[in-house]
């Protein structure tokens, strides 16, 4: 059996799509496969790979408790995901004997979807909602297991805590002038989501705010509106959450706007300007980030 879940980046929405914002959501090229296959011995052997190179290995008893793992933190992980499976389907794993291969094809500090492309993959596996599955062992809002199971760009919204997204066209005429990068530094989502909800003061015109903001975003049809409306959200949860922007913080001389991606603080950002890709590439070369990527080539295909 093979699986194959997509990565994600947020465009637009980061925390408030917790409280019911509409958010738009891009599933990447970059993603994790799953194999399984049948063993002879009476446990679950699992490896997974990052770019084909093993990172991670454990086996499972008939209780699907880790032993003989190389990290304990990631094999308890699995354990519990793999259990919570198991509770939504007693039909899941009534035998063990099974090799699973898990491959992520990105390099894992990047923040685009390791998690969720997993629980996604162990849902397809075990023949569940990958959403009843991600809410057992996560804290956020599950955009990102929407776009896991998603080839187009999304539009999605939690409507009392119940997941909702459509596909939507997402390719600007602009989409030259749109690249992503890789600030360095990954973020821990729920370390995050958790300061968001003890620390932030919000009101529904926020949320409100946010979510036209999306819908503007997706129909911008002009370069000048979409940097308008990046900008506009932007200062909207920079006052939220009581931080300065990427932008003030880190690149106040760039010439043209960014735009923080999910959680503030590491992961990727989004870089809109009219210079040219090897004035880009120097200018954040001079700011040690080199992990930069077209809108083009980070969609998925």
């Amino acid at each position: 059996m093979n699986f194959y879940s997509n990565g994600k980046l947020l465009i637009s929405g980061e925390y408030l799509v917790m409280q019911g914002a509409l958010a738009l959501a891009l599933p990447v090229k970059f993603g994790q496969s799953l194999s399984v296959s049948l063993n002879g011995d009476n446990y679950l052997f699992w490896q997974t790979f990052v770019n084909d190179k093993l990172w991670f290995s454990a086996g499972f008893d008939n209780n699907l408790n880790a032993f003989n793992t190389s990290d304990k933190a990631t094999a308890d992980f699995l354990s519990k995901l793999l259990k919570f499976a198991k509770e939504l389907n007693p039909q899941f794993l009534t035998n063990i004997n099974f090799r699973v291969n898990a491959n992520i094809n990105f390099d894992i500090r990047w923040g685009l979807g390791s998690s969720s492309s997993l629980i996604n993959n162990v849902a397809q596996w075990a023949n569940i909602n990958p959403f009843d599955l991600f809410f057992k062992v996560a804290n956020g809002s599950a955009y990102d297991i929407a776009c896991a199971k998603s080839n187009h760009p999304i539009i999605y919204q939690l409507q009392n805590g119940v997941p909702n997204f459509y596909k939507v066209d997402f390719f600007p005429d602009f989409h030259q002038n749109i690249y992503f990068a890789y600030l360095g530094k990954k973020q821990k989502s729920e370390e995050s989501i958790h300061k968001f909800k003890k620390t932030s003061a919000y009101t529904q015109n926020d949320v409100d705010l946010i979510s036209k903001l999306s819908l503007n975003m997706l129909n911008a049809e002009k370069f000048d509106d979409f940097i308008r409306l990046v900008i506009e959200h932007e200062q909207i949860l920079s006052r939220i959450l009581k931080q300065k922007t990427v932008q003030e913080r880190l690149f106040p001389d760039f010439q043209g706007s960014i735009k923080s991606l999910g959680a503030w603080g590491g992961d990727f950002i989004m870089i809109l300007s009219d210079l040219e890709y090897n004035q880009i590439q120097a200018y954040f070369s001079r700011k040690k980030i080199n992990t930069i990527f077209t809108f083009a080539e980070m969609l998925h295909d």
